[in-house]
């Protein structure tokens, strides 16, 4: 007699569809935790993005920054910037400048107006779903920035030290 008996094939057939089950199984979690990982790295960069752009204009105002009001969703203060000309099309050896970060609906937009002057410019640096400032120590702003996604929760914490505050 030859050939396969029926237990046989069924046998093999069982041990082919466990082997696919598995395979499939492992191929699914292995691209649910790939796109986790995207999602993450993604949110991150955003974050790590909108706190570059804070870090960066932040840096700009000085040497000499007065009246620093920080709110929970707000920050403002006034900045004299010396040779100003090439940097804010303003055309004079100094120039005041008021700085305010407000975050409402979502975005956080920063808008330099200078004080008795016509320059005046308004910068959406991003979506968000929270931040919070906070000043814990003199000339030191202090922030947290969150964005929800996929029903978790990211969070940057991050602070600036504004040197010579009057």
């Amino acid at each position: 007699m030859k050939g396969f008996t029926v237990i046989e094939l069924l046998v093999v057939s069982i041990l082919i569809f466990v082997v696919t089950g598995i395979s499939v199984f492992i191929y699914t979690q292995v691209m649910r935790n790939s796109e986790i990982v995207i999602q993450r790295t993604n949110v991150r960069d955003q974050l790590a993005k909108v706190d570059s752009i804070l870090r960066r204009e932040l840096s700009k105002a000085g040497p000499t920054i007065e009246g620093l009001n920080v709110g929970n969703n707000s920050l403002t203060f006034v900045a004299t910037v010396p040779f100003s000309k090439g940097s804010y099309g303003i055309y004079g050896s100094a120039a005041k400048l008021q700085y305010s970060l407000n975050f409402s609906n979502g975005i956080l937009v920063l808008s330099i107006e200078e004080i008795g002057g016509s320059y005046n410019k308004s910068i959406e640096i991003g979506h968000l779903d929270q931040c919070i400032f906070s000043s814990p120590a003199m000339g030191v702003i202090s922030y947290t920035l969150g964005k929800n996604v996929g029903g978790k929760s990211y969070q940057l914490h991050s602070s600036v030290v504004l040197s010579n505050i009057k």
